[in-house]
């Protein structure tokens, strides 16, 4: 994968965050972790730390990490519900 500069944008983070999904299909692993981290970082930047766009990049952080066989770093990205749960109230369904 060939380096990109640093952009601020929410649909470039978007883009790549499609990227990595497609990325985990076709089994690029390391490829999909690293387009994974990427939006998570900017959607921070951009956004802050509650946002629903990083549930999402959390989200498909915790799957690419699953994937993987890091189960331990998956886990901690069940952050994603309790970001859900900031944004749009009521508790999370899923038991964390």
């Amino acid at each position: 994968m060939t380096k990109r500069s640093p952009a601020k944008s929410s649909q470039f983070s978007t883009n790549v965050n499609n990227l990595g999904m497609v990325l985990i299909d076709l089994g690029e692993l390391a490829e999909a972790k690293e387009c994974s981290i990427e939006p998570l970082m900017i959607d921070e930047n951009v956004y802050g730390p509650v946002h629903p766009s990083g549930s999402r990049d959390v989200n498909n952080l915790g799957m690419v990490l699953k994937e993987l066989g890091e189960l331990q770093g998956a886990e901690s990205t069940w952050s994603g519900p309790k970001i859900d749960e900031q944004v749009y109230g009521g508790p999370s369904q899923c038991g964390h």
